[in-house]
């Protein structure tokens, strides 16, 4: 049997659980810690299908528009929120990796940026993480979106104003 490869581009598809569903399963759990809800153009989905290794490989690069989303910290009294959110999304069945560039959005009323990578691995996924904002305002509902630790330090100290962010990290 031939490999079949097709390339599809779309407007304004809805980021849905219809959507997720459709996703292999380990991509699906990244994008569900997420619960991404908007709208989002695919800017292109190389998928080529090769009936002989009954195998699909598919690189997709997503462009969101305005999209929610939210991230929930163990211990974390209620999620981080990060708000119309634009930036590019690429997930990659052949490497096992999603990843999040040039996003922006705004967190708690602050404009912030991050880039992630997910790099699927089993046992052991991998994340790499950075981000920041240049002038990011503290408000108190910060506290409630932190672990439990940081939410202590935060609260001990009370910091008010605004403070140039950065972040950056890795998870094994």
């Amino acid at each position: 049997d031939p490999d079949l490869g097709l390339n599809v581009t779309t407007d304004g598809i809805v980021m849905d659980e219809e959507l997720r569903s459709a996703l292999p399963e380990s991509i699906r759990k990244v994008v569900a810690t997420f619960d991404p809800k908007g709208r989002a153009d695919v800017e292109s989905a190389d998928v080529r299908i090769i009936p002989a290794k009954d195998y699909i490989d598919y690189v997709f690069t997503i462009r969101a528009r305005g999209v929610l989303a939210q991230y929930q910290f163990e211990g974390a009294t209620r999620p981080i929120e990060l708000a119309d959110i634009d930036g590019s999304l690429r997930i990659s069945n052949l490497t096992g990796t999603v990843e999040v560039s040039s996003l922006r959005g705004r967190l708690a009323g602050s404009q912030v940026y991050m880039d992630v990578t997910f790099k699927d691995g089993d046992p052991n996924p991998s994340y790499t993480f950075s981000g920041g904002s240049d002038e990011f305002t503290i408000v108190p509902v910060i506290a409630d979106m932190l672990p439990p630790t940081l939410a202590k330090v935060f609260a001990d100290f009370a910091p008010t104003g605004n403070l140039l962010l950065r972040v950056k990290g890795r998870k094994d």
